[in-house]
């Protein structure tokens, strides 16, 4: 505790944020960052990593963890269940 407060790591916030935006219905796509959402639907489009890094200009190690993330805020682990996300939401034509 400090000065009477309870500490909560940034990663448990960003958990229990994600929690309560599920828990109110919210799709978790709508509170991702712009460039977390372009990513997703660049993956859910069918194009891989260095495709994405090479389109966005980024590295393919900083587009990988925007993979990971993106695929841990929305509790999925393949590729699969983000196209199977993306397409469900409307994300994707």
């Amino acid at each position: 505790m400090l000065g009477g407060g309870v500490y909560v790591s940034p990663v448990l916030a960003e958990r229990l944020a994600l929690d309560w935006i599920e828990d109110a219905g919210w799709p978790v796509h709508e509170t991702l960052p712009n460039w977390e959402f372009e990513v997703l639907r660049m993956i859910a489009l069918g194009r891989i990593v260095t495709q994405i890094a090479e389109e966005m200009h980024l590295s393919v190690s900083t587009t990988s963890t925007h993979r990971a993330h993106i695929l841990e805020k929305i509790n999925m682990t393949t590729t699969v269940e983000f196209v199977h996300y993306a397409v469900r939401n409307h994300l994707v034509d």
